[in-house]
């Protein structure tokens, strides 16, 4: 029984390596470059692909099959290949078939930004917490750095504000012609220190009461300040660590400003 088992399975492996193979390339048949990944489909639904020479191949199960051979871009190609056919090495060209994709219209839509600001605009008073809720506490972290433009850096950042000191503060630099006089080596002096720290940089960590209808109460919990400790910027930082965007101004310092989702500001002033 067991020598009958090894008979069957003997003629089987034979067979199935005596099958003539079918060996072949697919090309350009423009450029005459190899195709990669060509999809050849050969008999009842069997098929292989090109490997990245455009190289392939396939059994010949049968005297003859039909082998259907497509790539997208490419006419395709049909052949009918015979048992004779395995002793040859055979290169299959495929011609380019130009095709026009349907043109696409695209027209300019509205904002998603608008459309989300607007709502934030309409529920206003829903999310002010002052409006709806009779008392709240938080906790917050606030940070804030004072730093200058350099000509590595010649513009403010967006979220950055521009102000201008009063003309005391630098009763401690040197007058316009001795800058002129040792202009590059201050400059680069000056580019060197505005890259590694900034002028001033405050941290605090504060705990906040409210209590309706306009009982606030805001406590420091932990303060750190770094760098020079001008009063001007100290207290600028101040004024900025607690203020509301759902109030229709904000005030910093002597100047008032229209909250970005007041009901009356004009759109051409804020670009969301």
């Amino acid at each position: 029984m067991r020598f009958y088992l090894f008979f069957v399975a003997f003629i089987f492996a034979f067979n199935i390596s005596a099958q003539p193979i079918f060996n072949g390339k697919v090309v350009d048949a423009e450029t005459k470059e190899p195709l990669a990944f060509v999809n050849i489909v050969y008999g009842k639904h069997q098929g292989v692909t090109s490997n990245i020479d455009g190289i392939f191949s396939f059994p010949v199960t049968s005297d003859s099959i039909n082998v259907k051979i497509s790539f997208i871009g490419y006419k395709q190609y049909l052949l009918t290949v015979n048992r004779s056919d395995t002793k040859h090495f055979k290169i299959i060209y495929l011609h380019p078939e130009p095709f026009q994709l349907n043109s696409v219209t695209i027209l300019p839509g509205k904002n998603p930004a608008e459309r989300i600001i607007n709502q934030v605009i309409k529920n206003r008073k829903v999310l002010d917490p002052e409006q709806h809720l009779k008392s709240f506490a938080y906790k917050s972290y606030n940070k804030m750095y004072f730093t200058a433009k350099t000509r590595h850096n010649k513009s403010l950042a967006k979220d950055s504000i521009p102000i201008a000191l009063d003309s005391t503060l630098y009763t401690n630099l040197p007058d316009s012609s001795q800058i002129k006089k040792n202009d590059t080596a201050a400059t680069n002096k000056m580019e060197r220190f505005l890259q590694k720290r900034h002028f001033l940089m405050m941290e605090t960590i504060s705990q906040r009461y409210y209590k309706a209808p306009q009982k606030d109460f805001e406590k420091i919990i932990a303060s750190k300040v770094s760098g020079f400790t001008m009063p001007t910027f100290v207290i600028l930082a101040t004024q900025l660590q607690s203020f509301s965007f759902y109030k229709t101004q904000l005030n910093l310092l002597d100047k008032h400003y229209l909250s970005p989702i007041s009901k009356t500001v004009p759109k051409t002033i804020y670009s969301y």
